[in-house]
């Protein structure tokens, strides 16, 4: 008879073993954590995709709707691709959270992240009295924002930019008209889907959706999301 496989069980809980966090009127807040159970060990893991605090459960599904139920869906993706990775006799829940800290970044902000950083290395190896102007650390800031302020800044920037750095603004940009802001806020890829495979399709698919045939910039897409990616891959096994 085979051997019936560990069920996986996620559950969500307000972490009261911290020191809460008080409004006006007293009320206690706490961080979302979830409970992540396989073969009769756990592990508890806070939040990634918010870093809000509530007053209840009930208050998580109202004021951040859709949360947990991406999060559990996000989880599950990890554990089971694992899982199938190592086996069910070599997988441990140890180290876990620092698996889904990293494999549950979305590829927007792994996409930004990587071309900020280059940008930054861009901009600040030009001299040119412009350049501490631009806030790179500033909340809400992206590359696309750095990138028009760039081209506003300095004449000719685009010229002598390097032409890799170039394609991939570029083809960030594309993407972004691909993939906009989600809505539902909680409805994103994040790094694991890529390094898996699940991702490329759906890319693929909008890309012909909107532009009716494939081009080169679909080629520069997926090349940014690999090197946006691939200092990730140490984490799904």
């Amino acid at each position: 008879m085979q051997k019936k496989s560990p069920k996986i069980t996620i559950k969500f809980f307000l972490n009261k073993n911290v020191a809460p966090v008080q409004d006006d009127k007293e009320r206690d807040y706490y961080p979302l954590y979830v409970m992540l159970i396989y073969n009769r060990k756990n592990t508890q893991i806070r939040s990634h995709f918010e870093d809000y605090v509530y007053t209840s459960l009930e208050a998580v599904e109202k004021e951040s709707p859709g949360l947990m139920a991406f999060e559990e869906k996000m989880l599950r993706k990890l554990v089971e691709y694992i899982i199938k990775y190592q086996g069910e006799e070599e997988f441990s829940l140890n180290g876990i959270s620092k698996k889904y800290e990293y494999l549950s970044i979305s590829i927007f902000d792994a996409m930004d992240a990587y071309l900020t950083d280059k940008l930054k290395s861009f901009v600040f190896s030009t001299p040119n009295e412009l350049s501490p102007v631009l806030n790179f650390d500033g909340e809400g800031v992206t590359a696309l924002h750095l990138f028009k302020v760039a081209k506003l800044l300095f004449k000719g920037f685009t010229s002598y930019l390097m032409p890799t750095l170039f394609d991939e603004m570029k083809a960030y940009e594309k993407y972004l008209v691909l993939f906009p802001e989600p809505q539902p806020k909680y409805n994103f890829p994040i790094v694991l889907d890529w390094l898996v495979g699940n991702h490329q399709k759906e890319l693929d698919d909008a890309y012909l959706k909107v532009f009716k045939k494939k081009g080169n910039d679909l080629k520069y897409i997926h090349s940014l999301i690999d090197e946006a990616t691939w200092k990730f891959e140490q984490y799904v096994v």
